[in-house]
């Protein structure tokens, strides 16, 4: 890795090391070298928002999106018309709503699967993206570049990344995972598309259940 990486940057990097075949140590090794440079350039802050919002609402959409039910497709796109997470309220709204949606998983039909798998690991899966959404929200926790270190990776490696080559119905999205990386190059959140309104947010609240029974 250059030197003068950002660590946001070097984490991810470092993480998407599952990917051994030489076509991605092609492309990671081009990235390395766009990304020298970055450490210190005053946008560390856009790059934290910028995967926690992919971490905690995007991945969260792609899973929804592979759903057998309509109801997860439905979650998946009221999470994709929220604006991107960009700052300590964004991140406590989306904790809520992804809260209510693993409450929705896990008390409804057997239907509510993915990947064809039980419903339980699902709304483990959005469970703990909405724990880490408030996490994220909590004044100086996991902003400085202690908490971007080999544990991260660790877990990006094994959660979110390994998902893509864990399931098939991930493994044609790897796009996504470049497209994040470009974003923490360039310090630069993805723009909204079609926001959601708090009217629209609420009212898709209402139809989801606040606690399990």
């Amino acid at each position: 890795m250059p030197a003068g990486v950002s660590p946001f940057v070097r984490t991810v990097i470092a993480a998407l090391g599952i990917y051994d075949d030489r076509t991605w140590a092609s492309r990671l090794a081009a990235l390395e070298k766009q990304a020298a440079g970055t450490d210190g350039d005053g946008l560390d802050d856009n790059r934290f928002w910028i995967l926690a919002d992919w971490r905690f609402r995007r991945f969260v959409c792609l899973w929804l999106e592979t759903g057998e039910s309509d109801e997860s497709k439905n979650w998946a796109a009221m999470l994709r018309a929220i604006d991107p997470v960009g700052n300590a309220g964004d991140a406590l709204q989306l904790s809520e709503l992804l809260r209510r949606v693993a409450t929705a998983v896990e008390t409804g039909p057997a239907a509510h699967s993915v990947f064809g798998i039980p419903k339980g690991p699902t709304a483990q899966l959005v469970g703990r993206a909405a724990k880490g959404a408030r996490a994220c929200a909590q004044p100086g926790d996991a902003h400085g570049e202690a908490w971007f270190d080999a544990r991260a990776a660790k877990h990006l490696r094994e959660e979110e990344f390994s998902s893509f080559r864990g399931f098939g119905r991930l493994a044609g999205k790897d796009d996504e995972l470049w497209k994040l990386i470009g974003e923490l190059i360039t310090g630069l959140p993805p723009a909204s598309t079609s926001p959601a309104s708090d009217e629209s947010i609420e009212a898709w609240l209402d139809d989801i259940p606040r606690d399990l029974p």
